[in-house]
C-alpha cells in the first residue's frame, strides 16, 4: 500500500538529516527554513509518465524494435527508485489508470463497457480492441499493479499522479469534456482501491485541455506544455533538428515560475526531457545531458523558478545503467544544492499545495507577469 506523503526539507549548515528529512502530511505548512527558500522558488521537480504500451500502442505493434525498451521498464523502474531513494528525490510518477489493474477479464464478454469511447472514424476498431484480457504475468505491457506497489513502497515517498485511464489526449477532436472526466474518475477509482489519492496530472502527449475538469476530480497540479524554443519552429523536421542541436550543444533549459490558472489548478512548467538513446537522441552523449541538467539547476538557483525534468520509464528501458547514471549525476548535483540550502526538491503536487496556500512565488494567469525567466 501507499506510504503517506513525505517531503524532504533542505538542510541548513549544521543540521542533521534527522532534523531536516521532515515528513509531513499534505497541506501542512512548510518549516521556517524551507519557507525562506521557497519564497524565491528555486525548485527541482521530476516527473515520469508511467505508460508501458498504452502511450505508444498506436505505432508500436508486434515486432517493433521499441518493444525492447518497453520490456525493460520493470528493471528501469527498480533502478530509478534506487536512485531516488539514495538522492532523496520525491518524484511524481504519472500512471495510466489501467496500470492499477493486476488483472482484468472483461465484463459480459466486453472490454470496459462502463467507459465511454472517443469518437473515431467510421470503420475504426473499438478503442479497447487491442487490450488483451489477462494480468501482469500474461500481458505485462498492459497491466502494472506490481509497478505501482514498488513505487508506493519506496523509502523516499514518491507521488503517484494520473495520466488518464487509457492515455487519451485531451485535445483530440473525439475527446469530449465528459469523456475526459470519465477517464479521470476511473483512474481515481482504481487508485483509491490501493489507498492512493491522485493530485497531479500529466496530460498525454503534453496536450493540455479541459482544465475545468481537473479540480472537480481532485487534481491540483498538471505539467505544462512543451515550451522550448524549437517547438516554435514550423514543421516537425525543423523542430526535430532544433531539438537535436539544442541537446548536442547542451543549451540551458527553460526555468519558470509555477502558474496559478483561473480554473484553480497549478501549471508546473516543464524544462527538460530526458531522452532515450533512440532515434536522433542516440547521437546526444550522456555528458551533454548531464551538462544540460546541471545548467538548468544552476539557472533555477540563480534566477528562481522550477527546473522540471521529465521522462518515461520506458525511455530507460535500454542502456539503463548509462541513462540512470547520467540522471543521477544531475540529481546528486541538485542534492548538493539542496543540502547547502540553495534549492528545494519537491514533487508536483507539493509545489501546487504551496502555490495554493500562498507560500511559494508564482505567477497568476491574467495578472502582470514577472520578467521572462526562460
Amino acid at each position: 500500500m501507499a506510504c503517506p506523503e513525505r517531503v524532504y526539507v533542505p538542510r541548513t549548515r549544521g543540521q542533521s538529516d534527522d532534523d531536516t528529512a521532515a515528513r509531513r502530511e499534505p497541506g501542512q505548512g512548510p518549516g521556517r527554513d524551507e519557507q525562506a527558500r521557497l519564497k524565491k522558488c528555486a525548485v527541482l521537480t521530476v516527473s515520469l509518465d508511467l505508460e508501458l504500451i498504452w502511450g505508444v500502442r498506436d505505432h508500436v505493434g508486434p515486432g517493433h524494435p521499441y518493444l525492447n525498451w518497453l520490456q525493460g521498464v520493470r528493471p528501469a523502474v527498480r533502478a530509478l527508485l534506487t536512485l531516488f531513494a539514495a538522492a532523496r528525490v520525491p518524484a511524481c510518477w504519472a500512471a495510466v489508470g489501467h496500470l492499477f489493474y493486476e488483472e482484468y477479464r472483461g465484463e459480459l464478454g466486453r472490454k470496459h463497457p462502463e467507459m465511454p469511447r472517443p469518437t473515431r472514424p467510421a470503420g475504426a476498431p473499438d478503442w479497447y480492441a487491442d487490450l488483451p484480457l489477462g494480468d501482469t504475468r500474461s500481458a505485462p505491457l498492459w497491466y502494472g499493479a506490481d509497478l505501482i506497489e514498488q513505487i508506493a513502497g519506496c523509502p523516499v515517498a514518491q507521488e503517484i499522479g494520473g495520466h488518464t485511464f487509457s492515455h487519451l489526449a485531451a485535445t483530440d477532436p473525439g475527446v469530449t469534456r465528459e469523456l475526459f472526466a470519465a477517464e479521470l474518475a476511473k483512474s481515481n477509482e482504481l487508485a483509491a482501491r490501493r489507498g492512493l489519492r491522485l493530485r497531479s496530472l500529466v496530460f498525454p502527449r503534453n496536450r493540455v485541455g479541459h482544465l475545468d475538469v481537473l479540480r472537480e476530480h481532485g487534481y491540483v497540479a498538471y505539467r505544462g506544455p512543451n515550451s522550448e524554443w524549437y517547438w516554435r519552429l514550423p514543421g516537425r523536421k525543423l523542430q526535430a533538428a532544433g531539438r537535436l542541436a539544442s541537446d548536442l550543444a547542451a543549451l540551458t533549459p527553460p526555468v519558470d515560475l509555477p502558474v496559478l490558472k483561473r480554473q484553480g489548478v497549478v501549471e508546473v512548467p516543464h524544462s527538460m526531457f530526458f531522452a532515450p538513446f533512440w532515434g536522433p537522441a542516440r547521437l546526444v552523449p550522456a555528458g551533454a545531458r548531464v551538462a544540460q541538467g546541471i545548467r538548468g539547476l544552476e539557472r533555477a538557483v540563480r534566477r528562481g523558478g522550477v527546473f522540471h525534468i521529465y521522462s518515461h520509464p520506458h525511455n530507460f528501458g535500454q542502456h539503463t545503467a548509462r541513462l540512470v547514471d547520467a540522471l543521477g549525476a544531475v540529481l546528486y548535483h541538485g542534492a548538493r544544492l539542496r543540502d547547502r540550502g540553495d534549492l528545494c526538491i519537491l514533487p508536483m503536487g507539493r509545489i501546487a499545495e504551496l502555490v495554493l496556500s500562498g507560500e511559494i512565488e508564482h505567477r497568476v494567469e491574467g495578472a502582470l507577469n514577472h520578467a521572462d525567466r526562460k
